[in-house]
């Protein structure tokens, strides 16, 4: 039996205006991180950089969207099986 019902305890006016301090206080490492990215996305769209960044890829590739679409899709597998197999090899490593 998956589920059962569990007496009531009911949460006192402590315990609820502390539990989102505490939240993140458990899950700051991950927090930090997405404020980094967001960040990072943020100065890159804000200077300009992203959009020239991605003109000159269309750009270079002379009108070929297929090969974008490849060479882009192509980056981001590599990317995410080499994000699995640090999870696999390393255990103890933060899983972002």
């Amino acid at each position: 039996m998956s589920y059962r019902e569990l007496p009531r305890q009911p949460a006192g006016a402590e315990e609820v205006f502390l539990a989102f301090p505490r939240g993140l206080q458990a899950t700051a490492s991950i927090v930090f991180f997405i404020f980094l990215i967001g960040g990072t996305f943020g100065v890159l769209q804000a200077t300009g950089a992203l959009e020239a960044g991605i003109g000159a890829i269309v750009s270079g590739a002379r009108g070929r969207a297929e090969l974008v679409l490849r060479f882009s899709s192509s980056s981001s597998q590599s990317g995410a099986a080499r994000s699995a197999w640090r999870k696999r090899r390393c255990r103890s490593c933060p899983a972002w």
